[in-house]
């Protein structure tokens, strides 16, 4: 390598546009010679480490500013504390995009299972979860607490309605939307929610079926009663409704729903 290059040559070397290299100069990250006499930038080995540094430190997604300012100090103590602390960050997105992949998963095979109509009844747990909003319907939600939420709340949370079984109806009691206590504890969210209402772990009796005109019927319930009779269990006189939409949430001609009645001494 020459003893000094041009941007245009330092550009093709690195990869990197000559925008970017004048950006990552305009923030102090590196510091080309000026020729006096026609003012071009002069680039040595020296500015070429300088932004070999940036574009590691870039590739490990620190911000700029946590990039200049370890230029600025030079101290190890400072690379550890910044590395630590995108350990754990990139830790919460691996873990995100898990229980993304999962919920996704859980869908599909739930599209699947209807599709095929194989919606049989089984046994599967409602999953130990923490309230962040209910209400008695989803109208409060949608216009007022959803700015309350973070992004990945929102994408990992489900939308229940909680109704009262008595002889032949269905009565609405009230609407939540719930996210999974273990989501909380890995994604570090609960402590700002400790106060927030809870619903312990419990067994029930569940069902996934096509909703009829945005609604669940008795008739989508009465084969999950049946089962519960054929098998020996005896239930509590509620049920909870998730809502799944199968295109957008503005399209209630396609929901699906996924049953729970809980089963009692659980």
């Amino acid at each position: 390598m020459k003893k000094y290059s041009t941007i245009s040559e330092i550009s093709k070397l690195l990869g990197l546009s000559t925008d970017t290299i004048r950006f990552y100069e305009k923030k102090g990250l590196v510091h080309p010679h000026v020729n006096p006499e026609n003012n071009y930038r002069m680039y040595t080995l020296m500015n070429v480490l300088e932004l070999l540094d940036v574009i590691y430190y870039r590739h490990l997604d620190f911000p700029l500013s946590d990039i200049y300012e370890l230029s600025k100090t030079l101290k190890p103590s400072y690379t550890i504390e910044l590395i630590e602390k995108k350990e754990e960050e990139t830790k919460r997105k691996i873990y995100y995009e898990q229980q993304l992949l999962k919920k996704i998963s859980h869908i599909k095979s739930m599209f699947h299972m209807i599709e095929h109509h194989e919606n049989e009844c089984s046994i599967q747990d409602f999953k130990e979860s923490i309230i962040l909003f209910e209400g008695k319907d989803k109208e409060d939600f949608f216009i007022h607490d959803i700015q309350y939420m973070t992004q990945d709340q929102f994408i990992l949370c489900a939308f229940y309605t909680h109704y009262e079984l008595k002889k032949d109806q269905m009565e609405l009691k009230r609407t939540f939307v719930s996210i999974e206590t273990q989501l909380l504890q890995k994604m570090k969210m609960k402590e700002e929610l400790k106060n927030s209402t809870k619903i312990n772990k419990q067994k029930c009796v569940y069902r996934a079926v096509r909703m009829k005109d945005g609604k669940v019927s008795q008739e989508d319930i009465e084969p999950m009663k049946a089962y519960a009779k054929d098998n020996g269990l005896e239930l509590k006189d509620h049920c909870l409704i998730r809502e799944i939409p199968v295109t957008f949430y503005t399209d209630y001609e396609h929901y699906y729903a996924e049953i729970f009645l809980p089963i009692k001494n659980s």
